[in-house]
């Protein structure tokens, strides 16, 4: 995280480097109105991306429409920095994000790096709370968390900290997370998937719509020098999610392990 220090790995990615028509994405002078230190959320605003995308057949025009956020609640914030901008959680430890940076941004299933715990795979569990989160579904009905998305009392900061260490957990144990049944948003996510809330999200039949989003300073080389922290993005409005409906399951989510297939509903679009 930004408290620690950066870790310097020894494994060296074949990405080319940077085009100057990468996509881009941007932090100011703070984190975002919500910033639970030293996690999310992190409020990132958007530039337009480069005519040819990011880099030579990789991802090219890759940021994502952000009207498949929940809008002025999860997209496009009040606060900096300006519109566009959208509300994000980090999926790894032990790297940074800096204020008043431009990075360039590169998306997959999975964090390239991982900070001292290596390279991870994008998490059902984590891919669902973020999901949940940006489509604005944590109302706290049928058994579903809350989210104080109304920011009542002051009150978002703290449910973003309890998020993002769910997430943290989710994705392997970042800054020494364990299971916290105290902590609702993983209560709720052990209940419902078990241990395949650490199934990787791309083993779906239908994985959920929710991708990594790598931060690299912008113009450097796509390398462990110029890695930062990998970050979560919604990626399409399918709307795969198991959250249940009043308390009810009523679609296949179709885990693609096993042959084993999770009830869920299917959100609209």
């Amino acid at each position: 995280m930004k408290n620690k220090i950066k870790t310097f790995l020894a494994i060296i990615v074949g990405l080319s480097a940077a085009s100057a028509l990468a996509d881009q994405v941007y932090t100011t002078g703070t984190w975002g109105p919500y910033e639970y230190n030293p996690g999310g959320e992190f409020t990132l605003g958007v530039l337009s991306p480069g005519a040819a995308g990011n880099q030579a057949g990789v991802n090219p025009s890759i940021l994502p429409d952000l009207n498949y956020y929940e809008p002025g609640v999860t997209a496009n914030v009040t606060g900096n920095p300006g519109n566009p901008n959208f509300q994000t959680f980090c999926v790894e430890g032990s790297e940074y994000i800096y204020q008043n940076r431009t990075y360039d941004v590169t998306l997959q299933q999975s964090s390239l790096y991982g900070g001292l715990l290596g390279p991870k795979a994008l998490t059902v569990g984590a891919a669902l709370l973020y999901y949940d989160f940006a489509k604005g579904l944590f109302t706290g009905a049928g058994g579903v968390p809350s989210y104080n998305y109304l920011n009542t009392a002051g009150g978002r900061t703290g449910d973003a900290g309890k998020l993002q260490d769910a997430i943290w957990w989710l994705m392997g144990g970042q800054e020494s997370q364990t299971y916290n049944s105290v902590n609702t948003y993983e209560h709720w996510i052990n209940g419902l998937l078990g241990v395949h809330a650490f199934d990787a999200n791309s083993s779906l039949a239908h994985p959920i719509d929710v991708s990594v989003l790598s931060l690299w300073e912008h113009g450097g080389a796509y390398t462990t020098a110029g890695a930062d922290q990998d970050q979560l993005i919604l990626t399409g409005n399918q709307g795969y999610s198991p959250v249940p409906d009043g308390g009810t399951t009523v679609a296949l989510l179709g885990l693609a392990m096993s042959g084993l297939g999770f009830f869920s509903r299917k959100l609209r679009k």
